[in-house]
């Protein structure tokens, strides 16, 4: 949040570890400008990065996005 309240530009926040795979979900909550994740399930596909569909479904069931009325 301090990012995205301080600074000017866009910006990417990434991190590696235990934390990795749920830091792509929150990122763009958190007003990273993008995440990153495979197109489909390779060899390659593995690690924190998540598939691009399954990252979507994610973002999606969250309404991180959606403006919600006050009090609702």
């Amino acid at each position: 949040m301090l990012l995205k309240n301080n600074l000017a530009v866009p910006f990417v926040h990434l991190c590696n570890g235990k934390f990795a795979r749920l830091q792509r979900y929150l990122a763009p909550m958190l007003g990273a400008t993008l995440t990153f994740a495979f197109r489909e399930y390779s060899a390659f596909a593995s690690g924190p990065q998540p598939i691009i569909r399954s990252a979507r479904a994610v973002l999606d069931e969250l309404n991180w996005h959606q403006d919600y009325p006050v009090g609702g």
